[in-house]
């Protein structure tokens, strides 16, 4: 019962609190899963045996599991996989605890958690359209492409127990209103690949209840999706009228095909998707800003897979999925109506719309979707023959208590990145109250518990900066300076450390001279080094040419100008600066070509309605 209630409580917290977007909510979610885990083994040892259902899927689950370790041990950047690394662990462990511990009435306890959820979210969603002006409500969660497969999960159970259960005409009329409530939401979130939810689920239903059932309800779909307007369909005619980075998944997908090739084995390393897709970034012809977006995940979950745990991470995953299939091919249609019993159809359509959906987005990047996923996989496999292991044995003291120091380990592992996300959020209080003692101190205190993260080598070079700027004592500016450092020697593939170590060199570089005379030789090497891992960001381009420029070293400044120009031509800046750097070299006509372009573009952008910051930047200069 207790698991029960961790299932359906995990979930709602997920969900209601974005989507589990807070970290902290993640590291709690982990923590549990890990207890949860740890006391089944320690109750099976308890009571002299240890008993574990055998599906077939563990192999290739421990090497779902293997795959993540390797990527996370391989990874250039461990701190960002860390996190993605402890999460995909808590679910394969909580794949284990669903298929032991969910019995029947735990299952109907969970179908209705996320019924509940899916009624409260889709008021929500209505509520922010027409109250809040929304023009894309997304619930409590992040984004509403994640709410529309939140919501598929409902869809699932009301339309199942319409079409399957021997219910009387009341019981189904009532279970209709909030079938047309969670579906009206669904579409007012206007996402595309809806659509495909809509059709798996018709599919496998309508396979299930015969042919004819199976025709017709795809028939209503289409004729639904022609005759009435809803704003998916509006979406999906528009193209690029709302949204012109909407067309983009093909450039996309070649992105993480092209990290992917680079990292062919073991991938990038979890969660470095990201940093990596920068180097291989494309323009929008369109935009302002024409490298404006950057993806952070592949919109392919299959891709981002691919990418970050190389071929090692996608055939383990794969192979879950294939064998699970294999195994089900007789038994996933229900063979009564009855309402007694919990079928395995609705759960069969939920893992079978993600994995379609999967081919467009990465569902898996929600906490609450991965976690809905992996229970159905859990659900779904226990549906399937099984063997039991039994290992009979009667532990010595001295195992009992490697066994609790092996879980305290794990737990403290486990939770190190928890207290140190508290420890940093109280340095950042303090330090919005200019107290930057207390800051330091507290900022310390988490790069203790959580070593070589450069989050935090970062936030105390600022910190001390910040306490030199106090106290105008040059060993803090030192402290600073060393603190820099690590953080780019530990986040390396992250071009903001090297860029705010630059930053940090170019505002105390009289200072910093005292304790290295080198100064230039830094500032250009950190510039060119967030290059590197950023080559189209307009911004640290013009920041390496004015130093080039106020280093006297003109003829790199015009080159790197000139090129940052063929990347961002709507750069007003860029055409002033090189306008700097020709009157600098006495080539007065060059210059003024580039002033005057400047100013006609200036003049020509008090049209232009840009969609970002980044596009803000790029016309905001007044030359």
């Amino acid at each position: 019962m207790y698991f029960h209630i961790f299932l359906a409580g995990v979930t709602g917290v997920l969900v209601l609190l974005r989507g589990g977007e807070e970290q902290i909510v993640i590291y709690g979610f982990e923590i549990l899963t890990i207890v949860c885990f740890a006391i089944v083994v320690g109750r099976s040892i308890k009571n002299g045996r240890f008993t574990l259902k055998y599906t077939n899927l563990e192999i290739p689950l421990f090497l779902f599991g293997l795959s993540l370790t390797l990527s996370f041990i391989l990874s250039p950047y461990r701190y960002s996989s860390m996190g993605g690394f402890f999460e995909y662990i808590s679910y394969i462990l909580l794949f284990f605890l669903v298929l032991n511990l969910l019995n029947e009435k735990g299952v109907k306890f969970f179908i209705a958690t996320l019924i509940i959820l899916s009624i409260y979210e889709s008021s929500l969603c209505i509520y922010q359209k027409f109250i809040l002006g929304m023009p894309r409500p997304n619930g409590t969660l992040r984004y509403a492409t994640y709410l529309c497969d939140f919501l598929s999960c409902g869809i699932s159970f009301l339309l199942f127990y319409i079409l399957f259960h021997n219910l009387r005409l009341f019981k189904k009329l009532t279970l209709l209103a909030p079938l047309s409530l969670i579906v009206y939401a669904f579409f007012l979130t206007g996402t595309r690949a809806g659509l495909i939810n809509l059709v798996v689920i018709g599919t496998v239903f309508g396979i299930a209840k015969g042919k004819r059932w199976f025709l017709i309800f795809l028939t209503v779909i289409a004729i639904f999706f022609l005759l009435i307007p809803n704003p998916i369909t509006e979406r999906l005619l528009a193209g690029k009228l709302h949204d012109i980075y909407a067309l983009e998944r093909v450039n996309i997908w070649k992105q993480s095909y092209n990290i992917f090739k680079s990292h062919l084995f073991f991938g990038c390393g979890l969660g470095n998707f990201e940093y990596f897709a920068r180097i291989y970034n494309f323009p929008v012809e369109e935009a302002i800003g024409k490298y404006a977006k950057c993806a952070k995940i592949a919109h392919n979950q299959y891709l981002h897979i691919s990418a970050e745990q190389g071929l090692f991470g996608i055939v383990s995953f794969l192979s879950i999925i294939i064998i699970l299939f294999a195994k089900l091919k007789t038994h996933w249609i229900p063979k009564t109506t009855s309402t007694s019993g919990v079928s395995r159809l609705p759960f069969f359509a939920i893992v079978l719309f993600f994995l379609a959906h999967f081919f467009f987005d990465n569902s898996l990047y929600l906490p609450a979707n991965a976690v809905i996923f992996f229970s159905s996989l859990g659900i779904l496999a226990r549906k399937l023959p099984f063997t039991e292991f039994t290992k009979k044995f009667n532990p010595s003291r001295r195992y009992v208590i490697y066994l609790i120091i092996i879980t305290l380990s794990v737990l403290y592992y486990f939770s190190t990145p928890f207290v140190s996300k508290i420890l940093y959020r109280k340095a950042e209080e303090f330090a919005e109250e200019k107290r930057y003692e207390d800051a330091v101190k507290n900022c310390r205190l988490a790069s203790i518990f959580l070593p070589n993260c450069p989050v935090y080598y970062d936030g105390l070079g600022k910190l001390y900066e910040k306490r030199f700027e106090q106290t105008s004592d040059l060993g803090f500016l030192y402290l600073g300076y060393q603190q820099f450092k690590k953080a780019v020697e530990n986040g390396r593939i992250d071009r903001i450390y090297w860029e705010n170590f630059a930053d940090f060199l170019w505002r105390k570089r009289k200072y910093v001279n005292a304790i290295d005379n080198k100064v230039y030789y830094e500032i250009i090497e950190n510039l060119e080094e967030a290059i590197r891992w950023d080559p189209k960001n307009p911004f640290i381009r013009r920041k390496l040419a004015y130093s080039y420029y106020a280093f006297e070293k003109l003829d790199e400044a015009e080159e790197e100008l000139k090129q940052l120009i063929e990347f961002e031509p709507n750069y007003i800046e860029a055409y002033y600066l090189l306008g700097l750097v020709y009157e600098k070299k006495a080539e007065i006509k060059s210059a003024n070509i580039y002033y005057n372009k400047a100013k006609k573009l200036k003049e020509l952008s008090s049209k232009w309605i840009p969609q970002s910051d980044y596009e803000k930047n790029l016309i905001g200069f007044n030359p």
